[in-house]
């Protein structure tokens, strides 16, 4: 019984001393590894699929996006007569693109006047398991359609 006791401490006793040197020497590679920037952070984030949602990034996007608003407005006679038409329909169609981010689509459906509260959709979205379910394509959307029904359109659920 005693040879056999030995025999078990010595196999502990091995284990752990390969345990602590495969640990030591993992730890010595992984202070070798690059920081990354804040930037370069988001950007492998993002390019993993995933979205990143902070208050300054929202509104660095949405200055651009009044600032080229502005100059298309009052450039062709014509186009302000094709404007004046738009709220006649009953429909807009959306284009999403592959790749596009949540904050780029949710300007987009803002912009179409689609969406009145940014941040409620999002959060309908991520309540229901929907931000990651947007499709790429282009999508007939309702100007009167609640913000469920332009969920279920551009995530996929119904066609309008």
């Amino acid at each position: 019984m005693k040879q056999i006791v030995r025999s078990y401490s010595l196999g502990l006793l091995t284990a752990a001393i390969i345990l602590a040197l495969v640990y030591f020497i993992n730890n010595n590679n992984s202070e070798e590894t690059t920081t990354l920037s804040t930037e370069e952070a988001i950007e492998q984030v993002e390019n993993d699929g995933y979205f990143v949602y902070d208050e300054q990034r929202e509104m660095v996007e949405e200055e651009p996006s009044a600032e080229t608003e502005e100059p298309d407005e009052p450039t062709d006679p014509s186009e302000d007569n094709e404007t004046a038409e738009e709220p006649e329909t009953d429909s807009v169609t959306i284009v999403i693109e592959g790749g596009m981010g949540i904050i780029d689509i949710l300007d987009l459906l803002e912009e179409n006047e689609l969406l009145d509260d940014q941040q409620a959709f999002l959060d309908y979205l991520e309540q229901n398991d929907l931000s990651r379910s947007i499709q790429a394509g282009e999508f007939e959307v309702s100007t009167t359609a609640t913000p469920e029904e332009v969920a279920d359109t551009v995530t996929g659920q119904t066609s309008e």
